[in-house]
C-alpha cells in the first residue's frame, strides 16, 4: 500500500481517477457482502446463545453485546484514516480475512473442547474491530461503483442486506443449531467469508489519487505524510463543522441513534409481559419486516432529489412508530408500531446515507463516514444505563394505579406494571419528531441539498 501524496484540488472538482461506475460491479460486491453479513449474524447470534447456555447468566449474555459495541467507539476515528489513505477495495478485504480469522479462532477451540466464554467475548472483540473498518471502506466505496442516479438504490439495497440478516439470522439459527451444531454454523460463517472475499478479488475498484482536499480553506491534512495522526483524526470533524448541513445531520442522527435505543430496548420486556416468547418472536417479525420492506421500498423507487426531505420524513415517521409501539400495552399495535419504525428506518438510512456520499469528497468519505459512526455509536451506552433506572424510579412508580401521575399522563398511556416502560417509549418518539421537525425548520440543514453542489 502506497502513502497518500499531497496533492492539492478542489473538493467541487471532479477527480479524474474516477473512471465511470458501473452498477454490475456494485452488484457483485453487495451480494458477497450480503452473504457474508447473514454468516456474521448467525455466528453473533448463536455465539451469544452458546454463551447464555453455558452460564445461564444473563449479565454475561449482555456482555457479549458490550464487546461488540466498544470497538466502535475505540476504532472508528482510526477507522477513516486507513480508509483515506489505502486501497477501500484492500481494506474490505483485510477485514473480512481478520473477521474470518475470529470465527476460526472459536472453531479450532471447540474442536478442540477448549471452547469458554472468555474466547467468545474475545472474538467478539476482534470481529467487530474488522467491522469498524470494514463498514466506511464498504460506504465509501459505494459512490465510486454506482452511477450517480442510482445511490439511493444501491443504499437501499445495503440496507436490505441488514434488515433480512436481522429477521433471517435468528430464524436460521435455530434451525442450524439443531441440524449442524454450533461448529457447523460456524463453518458456514467462514465459507461467506470465501465468498466475499471472491466477489472482492474479482471486482475492480476505480481508483483515487492519493489527493488532499482544499474547501473553503480547509486543508485535508490525513493526506500529509507529515502530519500526526492525531491531527489526522480531526479531519473528519473540520469537514462536518466546514459543511453545517452534513454536521446537523450527524447530530441529529446521534441523537436520533439515542433516543430509539432510549425507547425500543423496551420493547422485549413490554412484549414478555403481556405473552408467550412465540407470541414475541410473531410481532418482532413483522417489525422486522417493516424494514425489509422499507429497504426493498428504496431500492426499487430511489429518489435522486429531495433527499433531505426523504431523509427527514422518515425519521419523523420512525417517531410516530415508536410512540405507537408504547401508546398501549396491545401486541397487535405494538407490531404495527415496529413495522412503522423499521419501515421508516431502512428508508431513512438509505437516503441519509446518500446524502453523505453525494455530498462528501471521495478523498474523506472514509474519514467523515467513520466520524458519523463514532458519534452513533457513543450515544447507545447511555441509552442502556438510563433505561432502567428512569424506569424503575421514575416512571414506573407514578404510572400504576394510584399513583402521581395516575389521573393524567395514565389517561393517555394507561396505568399498570408496564405502563413505565411504555410511557417512556412514548416520550422517546415524540421527542424524535420534535427534534427531526425542528432540524428541518434550521435553514443550513433544510436547504443544504440545494445550496451545496454535489461531489460527484
Amino acid at each position: 500500500m502506497k502513502d497518500f501524496e499531497h496533492v492539492e484540488v478542489s473538493s467541487r472538482a471532479p477527480n479524474p481517477t474516477v473512471p465511470n461506475p458501473t452498477w454490475r460491479s456494485f452488484l457483485t460486491v453487495w451480494v458477497g457482502q450480503y452473504i457474508s453479513t447473514l454468516g456474521s449474524s448467525l455466528t453473533s447470534f448463536v455465539a451469544a446463545w452458546w454463551v447464555f447456555e453455558q452460564t445461564g447468566s444473563a449479565t454475561q449474555f449482555a456482555l457479549t453485546m458490550v464487546f461488540t459495541v466498544l470497538p466502535f467507539i475505540l476504532f472508528s476515528p482510526f477507522a477513516g484514516i486507513v480508509v483515506d489513505r489505502y486501497s477501500r477495495r484492500r481494506v474490505m478485504i483485510l477485514a473480512d480475512i481478520v473477521a474470518a480469522g475470529s470465527s476460526a479462532f472459536l472453531l479450532i477451540l471447540l474442536l478442540l473442547a477448549q471452547l469458554d466464554v472468555w474466547h467468545i467475548y474475545l472474538a467478539s472483540v476482534i470481529n467487530s474491530v474488522a467491522h469498524v473498518f470494514q463498514g466506511p471502506a464498504y460506504k465509501a466505496s459505494i459512490s465510486l461503483l454506482v452511477p450517480k442516479a442510482r445511490l439511493a438504490r444501491a443504499n437501499g439495497l445495503v440496507q436490505f442486506s441488514v434488515a433480512s440478516g436481522r429477521i433471517t439470522a435468528p430464524l436460521l439459527a435455530g434451525f442450524l443449531i439443531s441440524t449442524l451444531g454450533l461448529a457447523g454454523v460456524i463453518g458456514l460463517d467462514l465459507l461467506t467469508f470465501a465468498i466475499s472475499l471472491a466477489t472482492l478479488l474479482v471486482v475492480r475498484f476505480p481508483r483515487l489519487r492519493n489527493q488532499g482536499l482544499k474547501n473553503q480553506g480547509l486543508k485535508n491534512q490525513a493526506t500529509s505524510t507529515n502530519k500526526m495522526v492525531w491531527r489526522d483524526l480531526l479531519v473528519g470533524w473540520q469537514y462536518l463543522i466546514h459543511h453545517r448541513g452534513l454536521l446537523g445531520l450527524a447530530l441529529l442522527n446521534m441523537l436520533y441513534n439515542f433516543l430509539n435505543n432510549f425507547g425500543l430496548i423496551l420493547k422485549t420486556p413490554l412484549l414478555l409481559s403481556l405473552g408467550s416468547p412465540k407470541m414475541l418472536g410473531v410481532v418482532l417479525s413483522i417489525g422486522g419486516s417493516g424494514m425489509v420492506l422499507g429497504s426493498i421500498f428504496m431500492a426499487t423507487w430511489g429518489p435522486a432529489r429531495h433527499l433531505i426531505k426523504v431523509n427527514l420524513g422518515f425519521l419523523l415517521m420512525s417517531g410516530v412508530g415508536i410512540v405507537i409501539v408504547g401508546l398501549r400495552p396491545s401486541p397487535l399495535l405494538i407490531a404495527l408500531g415496529l413495522f412503522v419504525f423499521y419501515f421508516s428506518f431502512a428508508a431513512s438510512g438509505a437516503a441519509g446515507s446518500t446524502l453523505f456520499q453525494r455530498k462528501v469528497a471521495h478523498e474523506v468519505q472514509g474519514q467523515v463516514f467513520a466520524t458519523k459512526q463514532l458519534l452513533s455509536f457513543l450515544a447507545e451506552p447511555f441509552a442502556y444505563l438510563m433505561v432502567g433506572p428512569l424506569v424503575e424510579f421514575v416512571f414506573g412508580p407514578r404510572l400504576v394505579v394510584g399513583g402521581a401521575w395516575d389521573s393524567s399522563v395514565g389517561r393517555i398511556v394507561g396505568v399498570g406494571p408496564t405502563r413505565g416502560m411504555g410511557f417512556l417509549t412514548v416520550l422517546a418518539g415524540v421527542l424524535i419528531v420534535i427534534t427531526t421537525a425542528a432540524v428541518y425548520l434550521i435553514p443550513s440543514v433544510g436547504q443544504f441539498e440545494k445550496e451545496l453542489p454535489d461531489e460527484i
